[in-house]
């Protein structure tokens, strides 16, 4: 049985996101193969290749009426493991330290938590994140 908040409590979740990832400052969003881990608390395992990364002002990142969005143009960029090529299969959002996972979620070209115009990352190449949204419980 999913739980039901109120307008309040919904839109005070989705501004608390945003207050633990950091309001200044850059925040690093990489993308991964393999399994998504268990939380965010999970260390990336060696079945994971961290395939592209990126950094994007934290004052791109917005939460209104309980959805929390990314207006700002994100490039990321393939890594070196990414070789000729490499399906990614997940994401990971970190503060504006870089070290602390606060979201992470599933990647695909539609109908995923993160959706991009292309999964298959080499090296060098640039990504373009075509929707990411978070939406709260009855948004």
């Amino acid at each position: 049985m999913a739980i039901q908040l109120s307008v309040t409590a919904r839109n005070n979740e989705a501004s608390g996101i945003i207050s633990t990832l950091g309001t200044t400052g850059n925040l690093t969003l990489s993308l991964y193969n393999g399994s998504e881990p268990a939380t965010c608390a999970t260390a990336i395992t060696g079945s994971n290749t961290l395939c592209a990364t990126g950094t994007f002002a934290a004052s791109g990142m917005s939460a209104a009426t309980g959805t929390l969005s990314c207006g700002a143009t994100i490039t990321l960029v393939g890594q070196a493991a990414a070789g000729a090529g490499t399906t990614v299969t997940f994401y990971r959002l970190f503060d504006n330290t870089g070290t602390n996972c606060v979201v992470q979620g599933t990647v695909g070209t539609t109908g995923n938590d993160m959706n991009l115009n292309n999964t298959n990352i080499a090296n060098a190449q640039t990504v373009t994140i075509t929707s990411y949204t978070i939406t709260e419980g009855n948004a």
